[in-house]
């Protein structure tokens, strides 16, 4: 923007927030919901000596998802920095899986017959480019349907999601998986996707035996340091 400007905060108050989007070979849109959603977003400026005294931007969210699960949402964006880095965290509170179907099936054909979120709490650092993180997704009682058009692999991944996928995390014998978030980002499409499909990585590689995990607890991922961008 050419006019400067320096917003202390804006505060937004039981509102609700919709993202929808048509995927290749699903009818059904991917939707997501967010409702009795408040925001909280601090230090939003263009002026030079504001930018250059490097306080973040910071973006508080809290409302209720898909209308059953508690969700917290936190934003810190750096203002002065060249690669457009920034990184988010939150939580997601109890709920059926069976809730959200409208979002993990057209997004990664997945269904559920059973299974209970506990929480589930994530980390993540990404730019304009993808993003790569942490999660801990706490569940028990889970039976997922993964959904393919050709009916030979409809079986065999029928099967190996009744034989091999973990019913629950931690596992019966206490073995707790931390999963890895990786996300590439479409250039085309905008922040909400970015958000969502980085937190449904970290859920499938949850459930996946074979998806990304982190053995170290205090790894925070392989993102570089971001560099202070020049201010013309």
């Amino acid at each position: 923007m050419k006019q400067p400007f320096h917003i202390n905060s804006v505060i937004i108050e039981n509102s609700d927030f919709k993202y929808r989007e048509k995927r290749e070979g699903f009818k059904e849109l991917m939707a997501v919901d967010i409702k009795i959603l408040n925001v909280n977003s601090n230090y939003i400026t263009s002026i030079k000596d504001s930018l250059e005294s490097g306080k973040e931007m910071t973006i508080m969210m809290k409302g209720v998802l898909n209308s059953v699960a508690p969700v917290k949402l936190n934003f810190r964006i750096p203002l002065n920095i060249e690669d457009d880095s920034f990184s988010f965290s939150g939580k997601i509170g109890k709920a059926k899986f069976s809730d959200f179907e409208s979002a993990s099936y057209p997004a990664a054909g997945i269904r559920f017959k059973s299974g209970i979120l506990n929480s589930m709490d994530f980390e993540v650092e990404a730019n304009p480019y993808g993003s790569n993180g942490r999660m801990k997704m706490l569940y028990s009682d889970f039976e997922p349907y993964f959904v393919k058009k050709n009916k030979e692999s409809n079986k065999t991944i029928s099967w190996f999601s009744n034989t091999v996928v973990a019913d629950s995390n931690p596992t019966k014998k206490g073995k707790l998986k931390i999963a890895e978030i990786k996300h590439e980002r479409v250039p085309y499409k905008g922040f909400g996707n970015l958000i969502w499909k980085s937190i449904m990585s970290g859920m499938v590689n949850t459930i996946n035996p074979v998806g990304g995990k982190i053995n170290d607890s205090k790894n925070k991922g392989n993102f570089k340091s971001s560099k202070k961008r020049k201010i013309k």
